[in-house]
């Protein structure tokens, strides 16, 4: 998982964007591993992928959101900044009804 968000942030610094393909591929391996992602890592996958304009579902994002949340014991201030800026890029709210 550190692998995977440090070269989607890498990608993202360098402000190289892969094609939508890549990137959906990219998240589908992501939302496989988020169970092992700790901390840091979650705020700069996310980071990454926004940074980058990922097409990301709502569903990822809840999966996503859900798996980050489990482990909040383990997030820095800077990984929370990095997540809570990605989600919002996609107006995102974890709380917000499917019928909105």
């Amino acid at each position: 998982p550190k692998e995977m968000s440090d070269t989607i942030s890498a990608l993202a610094r360098l402000a190289y964007r892969p094609s939508d393909a890549w990137l959906k591929a990219f998240a589908r391996q992501a939302a496989a591993r988020l169970p092992a992602f700790e901390g840091h890592d979650h705020g700069l996958m996310l980071w990454g992928l926004a940074t980058l304009g990922a097409p990301l579902s709502r569903d990822w994002l809840q999966t996503f959101s859900r798996e980050a949340s489990r482990k909040w014991y383990t997030h820095t201030g800077e990984g929370l900044g990095l997540m809570a800026w990605g989600l919002a890029q996609y107006g995102f709210s974890p709380y917000t009804s499917q019928a909105e």
